[in-house]
């Protein structure tokens, strides 16, 4: 998000405002949906009913934890009306690497069962204490 809003002013970023989010839409799927509600969005239904957005098995409960705490700390910064349109477009691309099934997505999925095995204690005290 950060690169986004450094590209709005110099282009030359545009890219790699792109690719860093397709990446994280990529390896981290299920913040989309909870994002996208949060921010009362509705997006196309393509990508809120495409099945690698709706599985979420193959989420470690830490990630997850993870991913609620982004979407609840971070969801204003994504209702900026010239965000909405940079993230539209780059879930549009996204589906098209997934539905290519490339070695970046069979990545991800080993990646996700990987890690995030477990939360520090901090992060859980930061949980109970925010009421998340």
């Amino acid at each position: 998000l950060a690169t986004f809003h450094v590209s709005l002013t110099d282009a030359s970023y545009k890219q790699q405002a792109d690719q860093l989010l397709q990446d994280a839409l990529i390896n981290f799927p299920d913040v989309l949906r909870p994002l996208l509600d949060k921010c009362g969005i509705d997006a196309d239904s393509k990508v809120t009913t495409h099945p690698y957005f709706l599985d979420t098995r193959a989420t470690a409960p830490a990630l997850a934890t993870l991913s609620i705490l982004y979407v609840e700390r971070s969801h204003h910064c994504w209702k900026e009306p010239e965000v909405l349109p940079w993230l539209e477009r780059n879930c549009s691309e996204v589906l098209k690497v997934i539905d290519a099934k490339g070695e970046k997505i069979e990545q991800s999925l080993e990646w996700r069962k990987t890690r995030y095995q477990g939360l520090p204690r901090n992060i859980h005290r930061h949980v109970l204490m925010s009421e998340i």
